[in-house]
């Protein structure tokens, strides 16, 4: 197939995707529901003195899970489970790795236009953490923290009656970290 027929097909699709869920977008205008997301979560630490040069990076595969209640069109609350993954990096010579898993609630504010949903979420993440680190394969055993701060994010979703395909990116404003966020993909289900 050449690329313009190949674009016409993902047009079409699309096109016919959009139509197929406009008549059912208003079953998701309000009521409970489940959801689940996964997708690239990335965590950056930087030292408290900036003495040196060499900060943690590490991504890793991430998922959340979540129950929510749509308030009407506008408004909803979640509350759900996410595991951030176990992020890895060498910082110094020494091998750092990093397991963040949380539990968090927020509120989101939602603009529906047809079956699509905008939407942008604020709210606090209480989390835990698990540092382990080694060097030349002997560890330096682990340490843990934990703590309750600010969340937020913005997405999409695609209606299709009881069903939507969601997007979605979070920041965690985590203490003593420069930069922690998730980039998901996923479904909810309404009731």
């Amino acid at each position: 197939m050449n690329t313009m027929t190949l674009r016409s097909v993902f047009i079409m699709t699309l096109v016919v995707a959009v139509l197929a869920g406009a008549g059912t977008a208003s079953a998701a205008e309000s009521g409970l529901y489940l959801g689940a997301l996964a997708g690239k979560a990335s965590f950056e630490y930087k030292d408290f003195e900036d003495d040196f040069e060499d900060n943690f990076k590490g991504d890793d595969t991430g998922y959340k899970l979540f129950l929510g209640y749509r308030f009407g069109s506008f408004v909803a609350a979640e509350v759900g489970y996410v595991d951030l993954g176990s992020a890895e990096d060498t910082v110094l010579g020494v091998d750092v790795g990093l397991e963040t898993t949380a539990w968090d609630a927020s509120v989101l504010g939602i603009l529906p236009i047809g079956p699509f949903d905008l939407f942008a979420k604020a709210g606090v993440i209480s989390w835990d953490a698990e540092f382990d680190a080694a060097f030349d394969g002997v560890s330096f055993g682990s340490l843990s923290d934990s703590g309750t701060d600010m969340a937020y994010g913005v997405g999409a979703a695609m209606n299709f009656g009881a069903l939507a395909v969601r997007l979605e990116y979070e920041r965690f404003d985590i203490a003593d970290s420069e930069n922690v966020f998730m980039f998901t993909g996923g479904i909810t289900w309404f009731f």
